[in-house]
């Protein structure tokens, strides 16, 4: 595959927390500045963004990552109720490598009723 102009995606832009609860939250994020079609591949189709996100705890030096995905969204699970978190979007035209991380979206989840 051949990628016209760029290497590597820009960073993913206006990381907002869509819902929140206790244990979960939606994010929604925009692609890199350019739109999602800023590549051709050499056979001329359009190449989509592939987003990966992190989280973690504050306090916590582990990174959790999700899934790979071609979403501007994402639906993070099993979080611990009161905690804040901290989330960032990296993008990919390969899945191998990654563009910069988004900026940092600090959060806190709901409390359990």
């Amino acid at each position: 595959m051949f990628l016209c102009c760029v290497d590597k995606p820009g960073r993913p832009r206006h990381l907002s927390v869509m819902q929140i609860n206790a244990s979960r939250v939606m994010l929604s994020y925009w692609p890199p500045a350019g739109g999602k079609y800023d590549s051709i591949t050499d056979d001329h189709s359009i190449l989509y963004y592939k987003h990966q996100i992190k989280y973690r705890k504050q306090d916590t030096k582990e990174w959790t990552t999700g899934r790979t995905t071609s979403n501007t969204w994402y639906n993070a699970t099993n979080l611990v109720a009161n905690s804040i978190y901290e989330f960032q979007v990296a993008a990919s035209y390969d899945r191998k490598t990654f563009g910069p991380d988004s900026d940092t979206l600090w959060f806190r989840t709901a409390s359990k009723l």
